[in-house]
């Protein structure tokens, strides 16, 4: 009697072993969907803050109006975050070829396309170092242009580069450069600290931006957050916060348009 009470206790104990591990496990998978289905969704807003760098002062303002555009400005996504084109602040980057944004509003059959500039600075004035001509997209919207590699060397760290997007339009079967709408931004590659290098490693997309947007480096966050948009156009949380994102430096006027798949570099115009 007795050894049949110790062969039942030794089976509860085992039975309720199992039943632990078991808990156990499920509460293993559950952290770990819960976790899963938190990433990107714990950021709600990305708050841009702007580095103590600011850009000189540009000529060409929030863009031109050129004779090809039907009834807006070219405008380069430059974060104005006090409101005015005096106020513009440096874009930082960690890119070696960083996209480059612009707004490109509807424009009629004049237009030819898109061509892109990238100038560095130097103590003398700016020295050319990249032009290339760029398709134009099939509907009016957000557009990123990047640098070919084979055309172009890497930006340096810790220099300064002034960048145009000239949008050529022909009139009368020529090209009449007066009539070409111009828009512009100052950009400076930068390197991130061990401790930023580490937290952007382990983190989803969109911590990323949030990361990349607190430490004022501008071209990467909306590097992420327009490639978000672009592949999850119908997804209301990313559509808020890129939102929220261009209202809070100044571009609410262009805050609700496309981000388009475009553009492609092609032949000189």
């Amino acid at each position: 009697m007795q050894r049949h009470f110790v062969l039942a206790m030794v089976a509860i104990a085992l039975l309720t072993g199992d039943a632990m591990l078991a808990v156990a496990t499920a509460s293993e998978s559950n952290q770990l969907l819960m976790s899963q289905g938190r990433s990107s969704r714990r950021i709600t807003r990305v708050n841009f803050q702007p580095p103590r760098r600011g850009a000189p002062r540009s000529t060409i303002g929030l863009g031109s109006r050129g004779d090809c555009l039907v009834n807006n400005r070219l405008r380069a996504l430059t974060p104005f975050p006090y409101g005015t084109s005096e106020e513009a602040t440096l874009e930082l980057t960690t890119a070696a070829y960083p996209t480059l944004f612009i707004y490109v509003p509807a424009f009629d059959q004049a237009a030819q396309g898109l061509e892109l500039t990238i100038m560095r600075v130097t103590p003398t004035g700016e020295e050319e170092l990249y032009t290339k001509s760029f398709a134009l997209p099939a509907e009016a919207g957000i557009v990123g242009l990047t640098p070919t590699q084979a055309d172009v060397p890497p930006l340096r760290v810790g220099e300064r580069y002034h960048w145009y997007v000239s949008m050529v339009c022909h009139s009368l079967g020529s090209v009449d450069q007066s009539g070409n709408a111009i828009a512009d931004g100052w950009m400076e590659r930068v390197t991130v600290d061990p401790t930023l290098q580490s937290r952007l490693d382990t983190a989803d997309p969109l911590e990323r931006a949030d990361l990349y947007a607190q430490a004022g480096i501008w071209q990467d966050t909306l590097i992420i957050l327009a490639e978000l948009r672009r592949t999850q156009p119908n997804d209301e949380i990313l559509r808020v916060i890129w939102q929220e994102l261009l209202q809070s430096v100044g571009l609410r006027s262009i805050a609700e348009a496309p981000v388009l798949d475009c553009c492609q570099p092609t032949r000189d115009l």
